[in-house]
């Protein structure tokens, strides 16, 4: 079955067509007549999409059979069929002792795969609950006889179908989003999936078609699979895929599915927008490796086995990126490199309320410092040099912006998912509400504005888009100065290391200012700032 994986995948439900063969049991010369199946699985459906998986029942596995009478009360329950044999001669046996005799009356055969001793085939007992089961799960399958069998017709085919679903991740490294291609050694050293449409645990009715499931009390909904150094899968050269492949339970519920991806030790993070998982069916997942972003290209939803794609990306309602988040983006009208929309975040990280400063960060770090304001600070930098330069951080030239080992919004994710695609902005995106006459900018100065009463008495300057004035920033000025410095991801291009590019906005003679390109918005990169995120959606 799923021993020789050497990929994980969720078991996505596949359909399992028991086809015509002969079966050992059926009439005995002085004995009652005994039900016979006949058990093959066409090609076209294959029990997993996996190359290294077989597409038949193999030698000496067993399916549990029960007999329901015509009012679905139980008439043999729990019966071991085992197969010996492959292909055309591949034929099921009985024991003796466990055969189900007919008679003239009409009896359902149901099925389910593994078999085990003992259980309830209204509740058997099914579990999805660490690594072995997650990437290389025993086959959960029911089925129901294709045909009504008794003494006169006492074959009958059985239809199998998966009762998971099936996950499969292809990850390539390409160039994308402006980014090169990923140039590391692409070591995949762990996956986390994450859903309330998971589950690990709960029973099966195997007596019903579909399948019936009652999942346990437990919130168990995320699944990890930690690769052992030297057998991590890793990703292929630029133009081909590695393939993933993982099975699930679903509840049916609709959910995002949160995927978290670990790379050369580096944590790339992505969640779809809600899904309802289907028995039955893989759901593709379609990712691209930059030098600094995991992007989602597409997903794809085929029933298990099927070459028919069912639903794209486009059905989804995901956006390019595959990011979604509850926090409500801002259009102010900028673009990325790409000529993408990019979105602005209403509040700093490290709070919810506009008028707040949030966080500190020292550019490049994903450690927030605490115990000091905005403003103290700025003023005591220079007590954060000498060990800010002693660390790799001083000489990062590269821009940041996404990336997991840099960004602190990437950071933000392990604990708050809802930060999930959004990234620190670059300097040319933080330019385009510098640089152009599309905003106007309106200075708070701690008392009550009654054009704006939503932001209180608090400090800060409001970015307004004139084409739609409805769409504005709010930025939290500093305590008791009349100015706010933020991060960008963008170095200084210079040869000094240790510097990078801030926004700079500050109040004056009762009016507001932001500072444009004209080499008063860098600032050394040990100096904790706040940070405003955007996110790209098109």
């Amino acid at each position: 079955m799923r021993r020789n994986i050497t990929y994980p995948l969720l078991t996505a439900a596949m359909l399992l067509l028991l086809a015509a063969c002969a079966s050992e049991q059926s009439l005995t010369p002085d004995g009652p007549v005994i039900l016979g199946i006949t058990a093959d699985i066409s090609p076209q459906q294959t029990r997993s999409n996996e190359p290294s998986m077989a597409t038949a029942f193999g030698n000496g596995e067993t399916i549990g059979v029960t007999a329901l009478n015509g009012d679905q009360s139980v008439n043999a329950s729990n019966r071991p069929f085992t197969s010996y044999g492959t292909g055309n001669t591949q034929k099921w046996r009985v024991p003796d002792n466990q055969g189900i005799p007919l008679s003239e009356n009409s009896l359902t055969a149901m099925a389910y795969y593994p078999y085990t001793e003992g259980v309830d085939p209204a509740a058997i007992p099914v579990t999805c609950t660490n690594n072995a089961d997650f990437t290389a799960t025993t086959d959960w399958m029911y089925g129901q006889g294709a045909n009504v069998v008794n003494t006169t017709k006492p074959f009958t085919p059985i239809a199998m179908y998966h009762a998971q679903t099936g996950i499969r991740i292809s990850l390539s490294r390409e160039a994308a989003s402006g980014k090169p291609a990923y140039s590391g050694t692409g070591k995949i050293n762990s996956t986390t999936l994450t859903s309330d449409g998971f589950r690990t645990s709960g029973t099966m009715n195997t007596l019903v078609t579909p399948a019936a499931f009652t999942f346990d009390n437990t919130d168990a909904n995320t699944f990890t699979v930690n690769y052992n150094a030297g057998n991590e899968p890793q990703i292929a050269a630029a133009g081909s895929a590695t393939d993933l492949y993982y099975y699930v339970l679903t509840t049916g519920t609709s959910s995002a599915i949160g995927i978290r991806m670990t790379i050369d030790g580096a944590e790339y993070a992505i969640s779809t927008s809600a899904l309802t998982l289907q028995m039955g069916h893989v759901y593709h997942f379609h990712f691209v490796l930059t030098d600094q972003l995991l992007i989602m290209q597409s997903i794809t939803i085929t029933p298990w086995g099927s070459p028919v794609t069912i639903s794209e990306v486009s059905q989804l309602s995901l956006e390019e990126t595959g990011f979604t988040s509850s926090i409500p983006g801002i259009d102010m009208n900028v673009t990325d490199s790409n000529g993408r929309k990019v979105l602005f975040a209403p509040y700093n990280i490290g709070t919810t309320d506009a008028t707040e400063i949030g966080n500190l960060y020292q550019w490049a770090s994903q450690t927030p410092v605490t115990g000091v304001t905005a403003s103290e600070a700025l003023s005591q930098s220079e007590t954060y040099r000498d060990a800010y330069a002693a660390t790799a951080l001083n000489s990062l030239k590269i821009d940041i912006s996404g990336n997991p080992q840099y960004d602190p919004v990437v950071g933000l994710t392990e604990d708050n998912e809802d930060w999930m695609g959004w990234r620190l902005p670059t300097y040319d995106e933080y330019k385009q509400l510098a640089n152009t006459t599309k905003y106007s900018y309106v200075l708070f100065n701690g008392t009550l504005n009654t054009s704006y009463p939503e932001y209180g008495t608090a400090k800060g300057i409001l970015i307004i888009r004139k084409a739609d004035t409805s769409k504005r920033l709010f930025i939290p000025m500093y305590d008791d100065r009349d100015i706010s410095v933020l991060w960008t991801s963008t170095p200084t291009s210079d040869e000094v290391a240790g510097f990078a590019y801030c926004w700079y906005l500050y109040g004056e003679n009762g009016k507001a200012y932001v500072v444009k390109d004209a080499g008063g918005n860098t600032m050394g990169c040990h100096v904790p700032l706040p940070v405003r995120a955007v996110r790209t959606v098109e």
